[in-house]
């Protein structure tokens, strides 16, 4: 039989990493939080493509900051 690599139990830790960090961005309004979980979620997708559905969810929370003045804009672009 042959070897294969088992990619959904990896998938699982990205998701619930990516959960857990934008959550944290979310109660303390870090803006380096908010990068560092788009960060991580460039990563997940290089080991499973099917993350990219949690895509209109993190846009949603972005957004919401975005509007509630917590991040601006250009602090996503400088890093904080």
């Amino acid at each position: 039989q042959f070897l294969t690599t088992e990619v959904f139990a990896l998938n699982c830790l990205w998701a619930i990493v990516l959960l857990c960090v934008l959550s944290r961005a979310v109660s303390s309004g870090q803006v380096r939080l908010y990068v560092l979980s788009s960060f991580l979620f460039g990563l997940s997708l290089g080991n499973q493509h099917t993350l990219i559905l949690l895509l209109p969810g993190f846009a949603a929370i972005l957004l919401i900051a975005m509007l509630n003045g917590t991040v601006k804009p250009a602090q996503l672009l400088t890093l904080g």
